[in-house]
C-alpha cells in the first residue's frame, strides 16, 4: 500500500508539471502527458490490494483536485446496489420501496459508511466557503453524489441545497445523486425535482440530441416519486405536451408511473396508452404498469382490455404482447375473487373478436372448474372464429397429457388424459345449443381423433353421455365437419 500511495503521489505531480508547462506553451512529452491521468487505474490497484485498509488513502485523496472524483466514485461504489444483470439497465425501484419500508438493503459497513461520510461533508463544507455567490467550485457536486449513495439519508438536505444549486453541464451527475437518495428511502422534495426538470429543459430548448432525449424521459421518471406525487405528474403530462417524444423514449417512463403505486399516475398512463403509436410501441410496460398501481381506477382500467362496458383502451387488433396482457388479467383475478367472478359472468355476453379472444385465454389460466365451464360460453357458430384459443387450449390440456420423457426437460411423450365433465358439457351443447352446436360437434370430433392417435384412457366411456338415448357418433356428419372419418364412422 505504501508504494501505490508513492505511486499516486508520483502521478499527481506529473500531472502538475505537464499542466504547468502546457499553460507555459510547450509542447512535448511532459506536457501531452500532462492530460493523460492514471487515477482510474491507480484507484481500482488500492481498492483491489486491500479493501478494509483504503479507507484512509482514499479519504486522503479527496483532497487532491486530479483524484477527487475517482476517489469519492470508489467510496459511493461499496455501498452501491449490485445490478440484477450486466445488462439490465433498468432502474431498481424494488430498491425504493424496500428502504421506505425500512428494509435496509444496503451493503454492510457502518463503520466505513460514518467514516467516508463525515470526510466528504468535511470537504464539501471547505468548498461552500471557497465558493462565490451561487456558482458552485469545481467538485462539489461530485462530492454531493458520492455522499448521496453513501449516506442519502442523513444527509439529504446537503445533498439537495447542493444538486438544485445553477451549474452549466451537470445535468447527469445532479440527476444520479438524486437517483441515489431514492434508493436509499428519501421522498424528493417536489420543488428540487421540478428545479432539475426545469434546469434541463431550459439547456434543451432550442435543440435536443438523442442524449438529451434520453436525459429528459429520466428525469421525468423521478416525478412520480416527490413528496407531491400528483404535482409531479402534472408536470410531466406539461413536459409531453411540449416536447415531441417518440413513443420508445417513453418506455422508462412509463415503468416509473407504474412503479410510483400512485394513482394519480393510472390517468396519464390512459393517455399515453390512447396515442396508438405510443402503445404500439409500450405495450408491454402499460399493461404491467396498470396492473403495478392495483388501485379500483387501475385494475377497472386492466378489466378494460377484455370488458367493452369499461371505459378504457381498446384493443383495435391483436396484441404484440398478448401473453403479458392474458398474465396480468390473470393474476388480478386470482387475487380477487370478484373479478374472477365478474370475467365468468363476462363469458355469456356478446363480445368483440379481440376482448372474447383475450378473454378465453384468461379463463384457461386461470383453471378452475368454474372458469374452465364459463369459458365454453364463448363458443358461437355465428362467429368468425368460432372456437377461441384459449378453448382450444383448455381442450387439449384436459384430453392430452405431456409426460416428461426420462430426465429431459424439453422432450415429452403424449398420453390420453379423461375429463369426462367436459365432454358432457360439450355433448349437451350439440344436441340442445343452437348456438353452438356445430363447434360442439366439431370439437367433440376432435377428441376422438385424438383418442385415435393416442389411445382412450380407463374410464372414459366411449359415449359421452348415454343416458341421453342420442347416438353418438350421429348418423349424418354436422355441416361444418363434413367428410370428418370420426364424426361419420359407424365404430
Amino acid at each position: 500500500m505504501a508504494e501505490l500511495v508513492k505511486l499516486i503521489g508520483a502521478d499527481i505531480e506529473r500531472v502538475r508539471r505537464g499542466r504547468a508547462a502546457r499553460v507555459a506553451g510547450k509542447r512535448g512529452p511532459l506536457a501531452n502527458g500532462g492530460i493523460m491521468s492514471y487515477a482510474g487505474w491507480h484507484i481500482a490497484a488500492v481498492m483491489h490490494l486491500d479493501l478494509a485498509g483504503s479507507e484512509q488513502v482514499l479519504i486522503d485523496l479527496l483532497s487532491e483536485p486530479e483524484y477527487l472524483s475517482e476517489a469519492a466514485a470508489a467510496m459511493a461504489r461499496v455501498f452501491m446496489p449490485k445490478s440484477e444483470g450486466f445488462f439490465s439497465r433498468t432502474f431498481r425501484y424494488d430498491l425504493i420501496w424496500a428502504a421506505r419500508d425500512r428494509r435496509d438493503v444496503r451493503p454492510s459497513g457502518d463503520h466505513r459508511r460514518a467514516r467516508f461520510a463525515a470526510a466528504l461533508n468535511v470537504e464539501i463544507k471547505s468548498l461552500q466557503e471557497q465558493s462565490q455567490g451561487e456558482k458552485p467550485v469545481a467538485g462539489l457536486k461530485v462530492f454531493a453524489n458520492a455522499l448521496a449513495a453513501i449516506d442519502g439519508r442523513g444527509s439529504a438536505e446537503t445533498v439537495i441545497e447542493i444538486i438544485t444549486t445553477p451549474g452549466q453541464w451537470d445535468e447527469y451527475i445532479c440527476l444520479n445523486a438524486a437517483e441515489r437518495l431514492l434508493i436509499d428511502g428519501v421522498v424528493l422534495p417536489v420543488s428540487a425535482v421540478l428545479a432539475l426538470v426545469d434546469s434541463i429543459l431550459e439547456r434543451t430548448e432550442k435543440w435536443m440530441q438523442d442524449s438529451d432525449r434520453y436525459l429528459v424521459c429520466r428525469v421525468l421518471a423521478l416525478c412520480p416519486f416527490v413528496d407531491d406525487p400528483a404535482a409531479g405528474i402534472v408536470k410531466i403530462r406539461d413536459v409531453l405536451g411540449k416536447r415531441a417524444l417518440r413513443g420508445y423514449e417513453l418506455r422508462e417512463l412509463v415503468i416509473a408511473l407504474g412503479e410510483s403505486r400512485s394513482d394519480s399516475a393510472t390517468d396519464l398512463l390512459y393517455e399515453l396508452a390512447s396515442d396508438t403509436p405510443t402503445f404500439e410501441h409500450c405495450e408491454e410496460y402499460v399493461v404491467n404498469a396498470i396492473a403495478k398501481i392495483d388501485t379500483p381506477r387501475a385494475r377497472e382500467l386492466l378489466l378494460g382490455f377484455v370488458d367493452p362496458a369499461v371505459r378504457g383502451i381498446r384493443l383495435t387488433r391483436g396484441s404484440h404482447r398478448e401473453d403479458v396482457l392474458v398474465a396480468r388479467i390473470t393474476e388480478l383475478a386470482r387475487r380477487r375473487p370478484e373479478v374472477a367472478a365478474r370475467l365468468q359472468k363476462l363469458c355469456e355476453s356478446d363480445l368483440p373478436e379481440i376482448n372474447r379472444h383475450v378473454l378465453s385465454k384468461v379463463m384457461n389460466e386461470l383453471g378452475t372448474p368454474d372458469a374452465l365451464a364459463a369459458n365454453l360460453n364463448l363458443i358461437d357458430d355465428a362467429k368468425l372464429s368460432r372456437v377461441p384459443h384459449g378453448i382450444w387450449d383448455q381442450l387439449r390440456n384436459s384430453f392430452v397429457e405431456r409426460r416428461p420423457y426420462e430426465q429431459s426437460t424439453d422432450t415429452f411423450t403424449m398420453h390420453a388424459r379423461a375429463s369426462n365433465e367436459l365432454r358432457f358439457r360439450l355433448f349437451s351443447m350439440a344436441i340442445g345449443d343452437d348456438k353452438r352446436r356445430k363447434s360442439a360437434l366439431m370439437l367433440l370430433g376432435k377428441i376422438e381423433e385424438w383418442r385415435l392417435e393416442h389411445g382412450r384412457p380407463t374410464g372414459e366411456p366411449r359415449h359421452p353421455d348415454l343416458g341421453s338415448g342420442k347416438l353418438w357418433p350421429p348418423k349424418e356428419p354436422c355441416p361444418m365437419t363434413e367428410g370428418s372419418s370420426v364424426l361419420g364412422s359407424k365404430r
